[in-house]
């Protein structure tokens, strides 16, 4: 039995060494990331039992890709092959004050957006798991990733498997009206729901003077019993402080804020996902220890390169009892 199961996009991200602009670049760094994968890696490095559910190019990259995720000990075996569509690809172009950062997407007609959900065995894949996760960037991809996305979350919730959702606007996937359309038939079946103040203001125009007002109404329109709403304050483009507030049954959580120097922007809010949906599963839904190890996780993410958190339980625990990493280990 997998503790989690993931479905999603992988895709190879290219950045340029340091802090040159893509323009300028004679070689790329290589790392391979998506959204779902960035949580269920981050997971299971914590120590959760994670699996991940994609669709890859049978060829070098597509390989290539498989064996990243196995490094980090994610189960591959529910990768879906293609011997026709290609990978997508995305370019990263690091910022420094006051320049900010660029990201390129070259995607269309990726592997993921041909799948055909008819084709996949969610009964038995959800036999299987305790929890499912995915984001709203997956159904952004095509139409038939969306019908995925639906498929897979009515098919989880048939099982008895708890469902998080991760609302992951992109608008240079859709606009705001079709995520809308889309996103909103899926909330009511969601367990766990992942987003920001302003993702539910502009694209299901929640109303609320304070993201506690907005959690309570998001709560009251879509029946959501835990709600992660995640904030940050930039001081720079390389500063910012790092916030978020769970709305669950009535009461609010709320946890200090942790000041953050920024190695890579890419990834925390994934990192958040996995630290929650860790201590949510290890330590029984207690919502107040989940906010901790989301929030340590993220905080720290944002100190390595690439898009996955490389945090080990130890390092996310530590920074919890108030132990950041000041001086060498030796």
């Amino acid at each position: 039995m997998k503790d989690l199961l993931s479905f999603g996009e992988v895709m190879i991200r290219l950045s340029p060494p340091g802090y040159q602009r893509l323009e300028q670049a004679a070689s790329f760094d290589v790392q391979v990331g998506g959204t779902e994968l960035n949580v269920a890696i981050g997971a299971g490095r914590l120590g959760l039992e994670a699996a991940y559910l994609t669709r890859l190019p049978e060829n070098a990259l597509g390989r290539m890709v498989r064996n990243k995720i196995r490094e980090q000990g994610i189960d591959t075996s529910l990768i879906d092959w293609s011997s026709e569509e290609r990978l997508g690809l995305y370019f990263v172009e690091a910022g420094t004050n006051p320049r900010g950062g660029d990201l390129i997407y070259d995607r269309k007609d990726s592997a993921i957006s041909k799948v055909d959900a008819e084709k996949i065995p969610w009964d038995k894949i959800f036999s299987e798991v305790r929890h499912y996760h995915v984001t709203g960037i997956t159904a952004a991809l095509s139409p038939q990733a969306g019908q995925a996305v639906k498929e897979s979350i009515e098919a989880a919730k048939k099982a008895g498997v708890t469902v998080s959702f991760d609302i992951n606007y992109r608008a240079k996937l859709w606009s705001e009206e079709e995520a809308r359309q889309c996103l909103s038939p899926l909330l009511p079946k969601v367990d766990i729901l992942f987003s920001s103040v302003g993702e539910m203001k502009n694209i299901f125009k929640i109303q609320g003077e304070s993201i506690e007002d907005a959690a309570v109404t998001i709560e009251e329109e879509y029946g959501i019993p835990v709600i992660a709403l995640m904030s940050s304050k930039k001081h720079s483009v390389l500063r910012m402080a790092w916030q978020a507030v769970v709305y669950s049954q009535g009461v609010y959580h709320e946890d200090i804020p942790i000041e953050v120097e920024i190695a890579d922007r890419i990834g925390g809010g994934d990192a958040f996902a996995a630290g929650f949906l860790y201590a949510y599963l290890k330590k029984e839904g207690n919502i107040q220890e989940s906010l901790r190890y989301a929030n340590a996780t993220a905080a720290l993410k944002y100190t390595n390169i690439g898009d996955y958190s490389w945090s080990t339980l130890e390092e996310v625990e530590g920074l919890i009892r108030g132990k950041g990493g000041l001086s060498m280990k030796r």
